[in-house]
C-alpha cells in the first residue's frame, strides 16, 4: 500500500501502551461500581461480536469498513470514557488508566508528528482500531494536517 500510494520509506511509530485498567477493576469490585465497569467493557464485546458478525457473512473489504466506520470508533471509545467513571472522593483509579491510555496515544501523535519534515509529505498510518478515535481527533486537530477519511478510499 505504501508503495502504491508513492511513500518513500515505511516508519514505526509505536509507543508501549500504558493502559492497566486492573486497579480500576479492584476499585469498581470493592465499591459497588461493578456496574460501571462492566458498562465499559460491554462496548468492546459488542464491537467484537459485530466484527465476528461481519467476518463469518462478509469480505473482509467490509470488515475494514465496519472497523473504520464512524459508530464502530465511536463505541470503542467511548469505553474510556465510562471506564474514566470508577473512583470515588479523591481516588480516580479509572480516569488514572484512562490518562495513561491517552498519554500513550500521545506518544504515538508525537512520534508520527516528528516524521514530518515538509507541508508536502504524504503519510499513511496504520494502527490498531482502539487508538484510532484519539489518533483521528489529534490528527483533525492539528493545524497543519489534512486528515483523508479511509472510508473515502476503501472501495
Amino acid at each position: 500500500m505504501g508503495k502504491e500510494l508513492g511513500l518513500s520509506r515505511i516508519d514505526s511509530i509505536n509507543y508501549p501502551v500504558s493502559f492497566d485498567p486492573d486497579e480500576a477493576e479492584t476499585f469498581a469490585n470493592a465499591h459497588g461500581q461493578k456496574a460501571v465497569w462492566d458498562a465499559a467493557f460491554d462496548r468492546g464485546r459488542k464491537l467484537i461480536e459485530h466484527l465476528d458478525e461481519v467476518l463469518a457473512h462478509g469480505t473482509m473489504l467490509e470488515a475494514l469498513r465496519f472497523m473504520n466506520s464512524e459508530s464502530a470508533i465511536d463505541l470503542n471509545g467511548s469505553m474510556y470514557l465510562v471506564l474514566d467513571r470508577i473512583g470515588a472522593s479523591t481516588e480516580y483509579p479509572g480516569a488514572d488508566a484512562v490518562s495513561r491510555w491517552y498519554a500513550s496515544n500521545l506518544h504515538i501523535f508525537a512520534n508520527l508528528m516528528r516524521l514530518i519534515t515538509s507541508p508536502d509529505d504524504r503519510v499513511l498510518v496504520i494502527y490498531g482500531q482502539a487508538h484510532v478515535k484519539l489518533l483521528r481527533s489529534f490528527v483533525k486537530g492539528s493545524p497543519d494536517l489534512q486528515f483523508i477519511d479511509p472510508l473515502s478510499v476503501l472501495k
